[in-house]
Order: structure tokens, then sequence, then C-alpha cells
């Protein structure tokens, strides 16, 4: 209670002078959003060199290397064309550097901003939830409770799984978001084959929460694995879209109480890349699997630990080299690091070496942006060498890249852009980080 009044008290004193006149009811001070430090949702333009962003005139777009901005597009020009009576702008992402994405009320449209008219709309059924799109099939994936469905460009809906039994899951994110782990629909590159997690839960006990969102409360029960207790088991399904049959990748390294993360495609899309590791989170083995068949090709390496192992990300295939990737642990020297592997495993070389976690953001063509603890950022010019010093600021910081390099070193109010690099503080970053505090 004493936290609670403590932030009642922090929150106005937000106000300026002239505010703190104003007597706040109950309900404002405690969840009044209008209260909430003011943040801008950042986006790229699609293959733009132009970030966009919400204003109050609207969607706003501003030019990196011409400072020059527009209005793209408007909240009644929107209304016009949902048919709509939105007060605001929705969240909104972009697939194209034309095509805006807008979820509202169970539909997904794609948005011709050029032509102000929607270019396909996808209705989902009732309950829809996680929809992943296919940029390659121009599909949607997405799950109704326990089970997986996708909808074609025409609407038409197909079901992937069909589970009765409620302990078995699809689709969704599994052992409780731990080692990365955010989602639970994968799909391949060429929009051919849809991966996903499977869950049986049918061994978890069930854990009562209270529900307080109803007038006397509700005890609803979920599944929590308690320590030394019976755990999910998970696997990995790849549903090939053409002939309609679901392969299980053979996963069984530690036993099915195991962890499956850092799940890869190939950029071919024949084979997917697996960190498998063992419940007691010791023992870690990178396996590459045959998508059609299921079966293990070869563990291209292992990590053990006499403590523990934190697997925390996919591979990152260079886009200049199919046959390499970047691999990140913090196992083999106690930070977090970035090595180069080919796809048979073998080490190249270590891409970074401080004592400091490193942050991999992203990679485009020869450039590859890292953020290094609260140090430095680099940005690699010459396939994936250690690079140029970006910036010695000190504090949480974030990146993202614009998607094409323009090499040129520009200046929009207070942040530098140099090549294809944004280095960003929560003016122009699409997220921060949660030790930030920001």
């Amino acid at each position: 209670m004493k936290r609670m009044f403590l932030a009642i008290i922090g929150l106005s004193m937000m106000f300026d002078l002239s505010a703190q006149k104003k007597v706040l009811t109950m309900e404002e001070a405690v969840v009044g959003y209008h209260l909430y430090p003011r943040s801008k949702y950042i986006q790229w333009q699609g293959d733009k060199n132009q970030l966009t962003y919400l204003d109050r005139e609207g969607l706003m777009g501003e030019s990196v290397d011409k400072g020059e901005k527009s209005v793209l597009l408007t909240v009644a020009e929107l209304n016009r064309i949902l048919g709509a009576e939105l007060r605001g702008f929705p969240n909104f992402s972009w697939l194209d550097d034309n095509t805006l994405v807008i979820a509202r009320q169970g539909s997904i449209y794609h948005i011709d901003v050029a032509k102000k008219q929607v270019k396909q709309k996808f209705t989902f059924p009732k309950g829809a939830a996680n929809e992943t799109y296919s940029k390659a099939g121009n599909m949607y994936a997405y799950t109704i409770d326990n089970n997986l469905y996708y909808m074609d460009e025409r609407g038409n809906s197909y079901t992937v799984t069909a589970d009765e039994d409620k302990n078995i899951v699809n689709g969704q994110v599994v052992s409780r978001n731990e080692f990365g782990i955010t989602g639970g629909i994968f799909w391949s590159p060429d929009g051919k084959k849809l991966g996903f997690y499977r869950k049986d839960e049918s061994q978890v006990t069930n854990f009562p929460l209270l529900d307080i969102n109803t007038r006397t409360g509700e005890l609803k029960e979920i599944k929590y694995p308690m320590a030394g207790m019976k755990s999910e088991l998970v696997s990995l399904g790849v549903y090939d879209i053409a002939s309609a049959k679901t392969t299980f990748l053979d996963a069984n390294d530690f036993g099915r109480e195991q962890y499956l993360t850092g799940l890869t495609w190939a950029p071919e899309s024949d084979m997917v890349y697996i960190q498998v590791l063992n419940r007691g989170q010791n023992h870690m083995r990178l396996n590459k699997y045959d998508a059609s068949t299921g079966k293990l090709i070869a563990t291209l390496f292992e990590e053990k630990s006499n403590t523990y192992v934190e697997p925390q990300s996919g591979l990152v295939f260079l886009a200049n080299n199919p046959k390499q990737f970047i691999y990140s642990t913090n196992n083999r020297d106690g930070f977090m690091n970035l090595y180069l592997h080919d796809v048979n495993g073998k080490l190249i070389r270590r891409l970074t070496d401080v004592d400091a976690d490193v942050e991999f953001v992203a990679v485009y063509s020869r450039y590859v942006l890292i953020i290094i603890g609260n140090k430095d950022s680099y940005f690699s010019e010459k396939d994936v060498d250690f690079g140029a010093r970006i910036t010695d600021r000190r504090g949480c910081r974030s990146g993202c890249f614009s998607p094409k390099p323009f090499l040129k070193e520009k200046r929009i109010g207070a942040e530098i852009f140099i090549g294809c690099l944004l280095l960003a503080n929560e003016l122009f970053c699409t997220f921060a980080d949660p030790k930030c505090n920001v």
C-alpha cells in the first residue's frame, strides 16, 4: 500500500506548476494513462531510408538523408479506408515501403499508403491469436485455443492440428518464455513450410491463480511445472503446405523433458537448426535437421558447463554468405559474445572479444550492428570484421537498421545516423532494454 501511495505521489510530481492546481481523482491517479511519460513508436518504412511515427497530424514520414517530413496518412483518411471511427492512430507495421499493416477487430488490413486504399484484408475466426505472417507465401498462421491454423491469400482457412485434448497445445510459447522463446510459429523463408511448437502438459500439475477482474474474484487454474516435478514435453513439428502433412523433428537428445530453443530456418528452407538443452540446463547441443524427414543430420557442436548454459537467441545467417552464421553464447568466456561458424559447425573466428555482454541487433549484407553492454557500439563495414566505434556514450542504448545503407553521416535532432545504422534512445527506438528504466 505504501508503494502505491508513493507511485501516486511520483506521478503527481510530473505535472508542471500550472497543472499542480488540478486535483486528481483516484482513477486518474492510479490508471490515468495521460500521466505516462510520452514516447514515440518508430518504424522504418519498408525499404526506404525513412522513419515513420505518429504525431497529432497522423502517420508521419521523415527521410533520413534529407530530413524532410510529410504526412503519410491522417486519422480521417484511415477512418475512410477502414470504414471506422477511430479517435487516434493504432499501432502499425510495414510489409514494404508502401504497404501499411493495421490490426483491428479481428482483421488485419494491408493498406496501400500511396493510393490510400485497402490492398488486402484478412478476417480471422473468433478467438484467433498469435497471428504470424509469411511474406513469401502471403499467408497468416494463427491459433485458436490449443490448435494451429493458417489462412491463404484468398481468405481460406486450413487446419494444421486438430487435438481435442486441451493438454496438447500447438503453435504457442513453450517453456514459459525461457531461453529467448517468444513465439510458437515459424514460417520457412520460402513460405512453403510451417514450423510450430507442440507441448504436452498432461503430466504438469495445475496451479490456481486469482482472477481479480470479476467482482468477487475467481480462481483459474494454469499449468505450472514446480521445481522437481513433471514438466511439459515439447516437440517441434513442420507442416508442409503442399502435402498438408506434418513431420516432427527427431529431437530427443535428453529425453522428452528438455528445451528446444533458438529455432532457425536455413536460408534455403531445407534445414532447421535447434539448440537442444537438457532440463538440468548445463548441456546444449546445436543440431541440424532435415525439414522434410525430421531426421537429425548432424550435431554441429555442444556447450557444457558446471553451472548452466543459457542460449538466448537463434542463429543469424549472413545475407552475403548463407553458408555462415553468427552464434551468440556466454558459455565460453563468461560474457555474451559473438562467433562466426559455418553450416558444419566449424568455428571460423570470434567476432567480439570484450568483457561485457554483446547484444546482436541486425545484419544487412556486409553490415553488422552490435551493442556492447553499457560501453561502446560498433558498426562493422567489412563482412563481419570487428568494425569502428560509433559512440562512447555510457548508458543503455538500442539500435535498429535502416533497410538500405547510405554510408554518409547524417544528424536528425540529437541522434546520429552513420551508414545504415540508427543508434537510438526512446525517441527513435522501436524497443528498449528493460534494464534501462526508460
